[in-house]
């Protein structure tokens, strides 16, 4: 009994590490390790650390990546070097953590929530649009009831889509998505602007029967 008693504290210390462990990183390491992945267009592993929620806006991040010429500017913005993160907030399973550009000072904060003990970032785009809310709101922008109704509306079909896309993205050959990226690339860019349009609203005509 007494050895037991001797070697309580330090199997206490253990557990707790142990403990720490499983918790995983923290919410800024979290979304540091995002902001890399996003960068360098890693989107195998962004899906790695972002909500459930979130995988449809990422596989279309991933839809618009693939085959295209598009320029690493367009991810520049989530270069570790250009972005300080600051402060963290957590209050049980949600996080927010504040995310500062260099270049202009303008700061916006990122939420992250807990999903089988591990911190990831919430991209999904009701998250994406509240901090947009949030960020009128700073500068004294607020939207009237109306917009807001139209807009919360707006977040319930597109959710609706994403989950669509998301698992039909499961389902696709990722070589034949490189393949059809590749041939609206090379259509779109030679077909004339008015034909594109015709195009446009012949589609939409079907649509609408």
């Amino acid at each position: 009994m007494k050895k037991l008693l001797i070697f309580a504290p330090a199997l206490l210390f253990i557990l707790g590490a142990c403990n720490s462990l499983q918790s995983g990183k923290s919410p800024s390491e979290v979304l540091a390790a995002f902001f890399d992945a996003i960068s360098q267009k890693n989107i195998p592993e962004a899906k790695k650390l972002v909500t459930q929620d979130s995988e449809g806006m990422i596989s279309m991040m991933e839809l618009s990546l693939r085959g295209l010429d598009t320029p690493d500017s367009s991810m520049d913005q989530f270069n570790k070097d250009k972005i300080k993160i600051g402060d963290t907030r957590i209050d049980g399973d949600n996080a927010t953590v504040s995310v500062t550009e260099k270049a202009s000072g303008e700061a916006i904060n990122f939420y992250l929530k807990k999903e089988s003990g591990q911190w990831k970032v919430a991209f999904d785009m009701a998250t994406l649009l509240k901090m947009a809310k949030d960020k009128m709101g700073e500068k004294g922008v607020i939207p009237d009831s109306t917009a807001t109704k139209a807009l919360q509306e707006g977040i319930d079909k597109l959710g609706g889509s994403m989950d669509s896309l998301n698992e039909m993205m499961k389902n696709i050959d990722p070589k034949k998505i490189d393949q059809a990226a590749k041939l609206l690339d090379s259509i779109s860019k030679n077909i004339p602007a008015d034909k594109m349009k015709e195009v446009q609203d012949a589609i939409k005509k079907m649509q609408q029967q």
